[in-house]
């Protein structure tokens, strides 16, 4: 969809539809939480990160294209090193794959990344329907997108 006036996703009002019933998208901090309650070290650490924190990611926009730049430099000989480094890299791969809640798609820009759904249980070759709402910069609804799709 192409608009003259940057356009507004609210992804938590985006539904997936099977015959099993329907379900919200998995928003960043439940994936957050999820990984960073897991072990994932051979000490079988859990995070001390009570909250996610920012990853070093940056993204410069300028000339019709953006570019981002990634430090990744952080490992050591404590126990934990591993593990820290490990929720930096997770921090990292979620902040730049899984779109956020809510985003502003500018003039000229695309936007791409991945919504995320609790699994379908039992459901095999169905289609499923993948609806969200498109808004303008005042909050006026412009579309209602429909994909469907087989899982």
């Amino acid at each position: 969809m192409q608009s003259n006036s940057p356009l507004r996703v609210h992804l938590e009002e985006a539904v997936l539809s099977t015959p099993g019933g329907e379900r919200g998208p998995t928003s960043r901090e439940e994936v957050y939480g999820y990984w960073y309650s897991r072990p994932v070290n051979n000490y079988g650490s859990k995070s001390r990160f009570n909250t996610p924190h920012k990853s070093s990611t940056m993204y410069q926009e300028g000339g019709g294209s953006s570019k981002s730049v990634t430090a990744y430099s952080y490992m050591g000989t404590r126990k934990n090193d591993y593990h820290d480094w490990s929720l930096i890299i997770t921090t990292q791969i979620i902040d730049e794959t899984i779109l956020p809640s809510d985003f502003e798609v500018k003039t000229g820009f695309e936007t791409a990344g991945y919504i995320l759904f609790e699994q379908v249980r039992g459901e095999k070759k169905v289609n499923a329907d993948l609806t969200f709402p498109v808004y303008d910069d005042q909050g006026e609804l412009l579309h209602n997108f429909t994909y469907t799709f087989p899982i």
